[in-house]
């Protein structure tokens, strides 16, 4: 039996290979060769100082020092138990759920339905049905606030893996889908980014029969058309897509049908000329998330460490260890400008995570914070514009389907502080 065979010989490898988790991804990384990174331990000296001659009858400076008290909190249910589902913060402020399976139906269940989430009174309603379900698609937010859905598969009970070529658009005002033209090529498993054009860039992927993708194309909401770009330096389907500060798209990472089954390279989509070029390779195997920086760094996060990419030195830098080792994670960049890392699994034993855990770009590190009140993976988590993080849905430990959610809450408080300098 092939490699292909096998990966597509029951319904877990086939969702992990398009969901970036699973069976045939766990067995992938017992042969691959986790380097060991550095830590680096960045420790700070806090003085207090009384200088002389101060006069206390001077009113002193001022600071506001900020103060997080973080914790978790339920939030209502899914109507419709789903992971693999797309998860868009509308202009609105709503959340608007889309596809994913139901395991709760059936095994196979591929699901077109679609519901909201009101932060203001922390409630889920259904708002109509995607025209064609699906998973392993994209759902990108446009600037004239609709949201376009591509792409993905639309049924996977053996023996039929069918794609969804079509594209539709959510309407937040009409609360309803249309058709908005189909792919050049039907393809699942690829990334779809909205450039400072407007335009949206779908990248990789794979084709029905699992046939690794180099194409690329560009949907221009004014016209409603796809239309083909140029090809990337490598196929990939699973990778990350990331839009830089300079307006350029950096891809990461990948999965390959050959050893060691995972890409390392890293390449630039340049949106003037239409062209890609290669950049340098990962110094880490199988990046999880990638996270754009206030800096302008993109953190992009593995398993057990992560690396952090300078687009102005074209360079990769290792950036620390993470407490726990995990996958089928979700990494949000919070208010603060920290990442949340929450939730995931052991792949050595399918143990899902309530931990959860914070990165500082500030000192580079990462640290343990409060754990969440369900165990889960591939779930969605979306950044509310409260500051709150929305996590919702994923698998537990028996691989059911979960309708929970819940919100992280970084509790963030300004307190006064005095600065000594007079």
């Amino acid at each position: 039996m092939n490699v292909m065979a096998r990966e597509i010989q029951t319904y877990q490898d086939i969702y992990e290979l398009e969901g970036r988790f699973g069976a045939g991804m766990r067995k992938r990384r017992r042969y691959a060769h986790h380097r060991v990174c550095l830590i680096l331990a960045l420790i700070g000296f806090a003085c207090e100082l009384v200088l002389p001659g101060y006069s206390w009858s001077q009113p002193p400076d001022q600071t506001e020092v900020p103060v997080t008290n973080p914790s978790w909190g339920v939030t209502g249910n899914l109507n419709t138990p789903r992971y693999g589902h797309t998860a868009t913060l509308l202009a609105n402020g709503k959340v608007l759920i889309a596809g994913g399976l139901d395991r709760a139906v059936a095994p196979f269940s591929v699901t077109e339905s679609v519901e909201l989430y009101d932060s203001a009174t922390g409630t889920w309603s259904s708002t109509g049905y995607l025209n064609t379900g699906r998973i392993g698609h994209t759902a990108t937010l446009l600037p004239n606030g609709k949201v376009l859905v591509a792409g993905g598969r639309d049924r996977i009970a053996p023996p039929f893996f069918g794609l969804a070529g079509s594209a539709e658009l959510y309407d937040p005002v009409t609360e309803t889908w249309s058709g908005t033209g189909n792919l050049n090529t039907s393809r699942s498993g690829h990334t779809a980014t909205l450039l400072a054009s407007g335009q949206v860039l779908v990248a990789g992927g794979v084709t029905a029969d699992y046939i690794q993708l180099d194409s690329a194309e560009l949907y221009d909401p004014a016209t409603g058309v796809w239309s083909l770009t140029g090809n990337l330096t490598a196929a990939r389907p699973l990778h990350l897509a990331t839009l830089l500060p300079s307006g350029k798209v950096l891809v990461a990472g990948g999965y390959t049908y050959a050893e060691p089954y995972f890409l390392s390279s890293t390449e630039i989509y340049d949106p003037v000329s239409g062209s890609w070029t290669s950049a340098e390779n990962l110094k880490r195997i199988w990046p999880s998330t990638a996270t754009l920086l206030p800096t302008g760094e993109v953190l992009v996060a593995e398993w057990d460490g992560a690396v952090l990419y300078d687009p102005a030195a074209g360079v990769w830098n290792v950036t620390g260890t993470l407490n726990t080792s995990r996958e089928a994670y979700t990494a949000t960049l919070l208010a603060n400008g920290q990442v949340l890392v929450a939730g995931g699994y052991n792949y050595n034993d399918d143990n899902p995570y309530v931990s959860a855990e914070l990165y500082d770009p500030t000192s580079r590190t990462w640290s343990r914070s409060v754990s969440l009140n369900a165990g889960r993976y591939n779930h969605t988590a979306t950044l509310l514009p409260d500051g709150k993080v929305l996590v919702a849905g994923g698998l537990d430990a028996y691989g059911t389907t979960l309708h929970s959610a819940e919100l992280f809450d970084l509790g963030l408080t300004q307190t006064a502080g005095v600065n000594l300098n007079n």
